[in-house]
């Protein structure tokens, strides 16, 4: 049908069906998670304000929304590819993806949910970055504590080490549209590398 194909081309038309869908198919613990991880306001309406009398139960749907959004925004900027790595997989009949979307500047210390202080990362990539057994420097160049770390492979293992990787540039995939914000990498070496 023409006339709704160009009605979903249109962002205002496209916002106003996400919120008809949100508010008429989830319960309203629900739809706060949906709304933030849509990055929709809140509406002010009867059952979200009995919503939000349980504080507790509201502030962990909200970080439940921003928690997705952030992963999906992440995960997709870096086109589904570990920034250590360069590893991507897809798997033709699975939604299984591999990767965590990494705060640069540790979310728990005030670094914020937007996409430019995010890395995808596979969970070893991801764990040994919060460690701060490897960081990145303003070049957007791999920089590994090699003082700090001794690495084995047993014979015919096929992990890699990480510090071959050291002053490797990230790896993007040549569609990742998003990059490391430098202000939140430098944060990252002052405050976790350099302590690691």
């Amino acid at each position: 049908e023409p006339s709704f194909y160009a009605a979903v081309l249109d962002p205002a038309f496209r916002q106003e069906a996400r919120r008809r869908i949100v508010a008429a198919y989830f319960p309203p613990a629900e739809q706060v998670a949906l709304y933030a991880a849509l990055g929709m306001p809140m509406p002010d309406s009867d059952e979200m304000a009995a919503v939000k009398e349980d504080q507790a139960a509201y502030k962990a749907q909200l970080h439940r929304g921003r928690d997705a959004r952030f992963k999906v925004s992440v995960i997709s900027g870096y086109h589904f590819t570990c920034a250590l790595t360069g590893y991507r997989l897809i798997a033709s009949k699975s939604t299984y993806v591999p990767l965590e979307a990494a705060h640069i500047h540790a979310h728990a210390r005030k670094g914020p949910d937007s996409p430019d202080n995010g890395l995808a990362l596979t969970p070893t990539a991801h764990d040994l970055f919060d460690a701060g057994l490897w960081t990145v420097d303003d070049n957007l160049r791999i920089r590994v504590a090699k003082d700090d770390i001794t690495e084995t492979i047993l014979p015919g293992g096929s992990h890699f080490k990480l510090s071959d990787l050291h002053d490797r540039p990230l790896s993007f995939a040549p569609q990742a549209s998003l990059r490391p914000d430098p202000t939140h990498l430098a944060w990252h070496r002052r405050e976790v590398f350099s302590r690691a």
